[in-house]
């Protein structure tokens, strides 16, 4: 006949991997919770007015350069700036894996040549 009870220190195994489970779960929940706050940012109108008046400016804009900017991270400026190329403020003017470039809508005619190939929303 075998042991019927199990001993201590299996218990406070089977503890200690529940709370660290537990922990990792809390930790898991609050990086999403700040994630959420960043995405927030971009819906405020605020923002995206405020980057149009910064764009309307400049020779040409990437990402980083917004970012830099407007102090804000890249990957709210990418979705900043596809914002208003949805509205028509920019162009795409040259896309890479790693970056696009964007062109001031008003100053896109003088850059591309008639019957170039230049990107849109739809494509990427």
């Amino acid at each position: 006949m075998g042991r019927v009870n199990k001993p201590l220190s299996a218990i406070e195994k089977r503890q200690m991997r529940q709370l660290l489970q537990d922990l990792r779960k809390r930790m898991i929940e609050e990086r999403k919770a700040k994630r959420g706050v960043t995405q927030q940012v971009v819906a405020e109108a605020n923002v995206v007015d405020q980057a149009a008046k910064v764009v309307r400016h400049m020779k040409f804009v990437t990402p980083s350069m917004l970012a830099d900017k407007m102090e804000i991270s890249i990957g709210v400026a990418k979705r900043v700036l596809r914002d208003l190329e949805t509205r028509g403020v920019l162009k795409l003017y040259a896309k890479n894996r790693r970056v696009q470039v964007y062109v001031p809508a008003d100053k896109f005619e003088k850059l591309v040549k008639p019957g170039a190939y230049s990107y849109t929303v739809e494509e990427m």
